[in-house]
């Protein structure tokens, strides 16, 4: 497993740097006052196959259950659960793990890198992984407790602790 992570971690490296740096600029473009037309708010169903498919493929598959709700659960039957995309829909609301901002990665693995915005970090999952995460924080595979939230509960492979977060 750490030979994984040491490769997942070599392949993203160059990547992420200019990830990250977008992530931020947008992120610092997204107002906390509601005066600001720029603030996240639940975003329309999609109507049309083309808005579906802004969506990354990390989420192919989800329901739409109404009220802006989703629930995704992967094809090897492992939920995501719900959530929310915002009015910029990289921007989600999911119900256990919070606010994230997602990219989609453009891998084999219809991965995704998470900004997670309880603990500042960056990850990587895919649907066929999660709920095990890479922190790029951590530089560790963690594992995430589904359904925890309030604290949410974490496993990190490399130290063998579980840690709330």
């Amino acid at each position: 497993m750490k030979k994984l992570a040491m490769i997942v971690a070599l392949l993203v490296s160059a990547s992420i740097s200019a990830i990250a740096d977008d992530i931020v600029n947008r992120i610092n473009d997204v107002a906390v006052s509601s005066s600001n037309p720029n603030v996240a708010t639940p975003m329309e169903a999609p109507t049309s196959p083309e808005a579906i498919n802004l969506h990354p493929a990390f989420f192919n598959g989800e329901v739409y259950l109404g009220n802006g709700v989703y629930y995704l659960q992967f094809p090897n039957g492992t939920p995501f659960g719900l959530y929310v995309y915002l009015s910029d829909p990289h921007f989600i609301y999911h119900i256990d793990l919070g606010y994230e901002y997602v990219i989609d990665a453009n891998d084999a693995y219809h991965g995704i890198y998470a900004y997670d915005f309880a603990t500042g970090a960056f990850c990587y999952t895919t649907p066929s992984i999660f709920p095990f995460f890479y922190d790029f924080s951590l530089n560790a595979w963690l594992y995430y407790l589904p359904g925890s939230h309030n604290p949410r509960w974490f496993f990190n492979l490399a130290t063998g602790q579980w840690f709330p977060s």
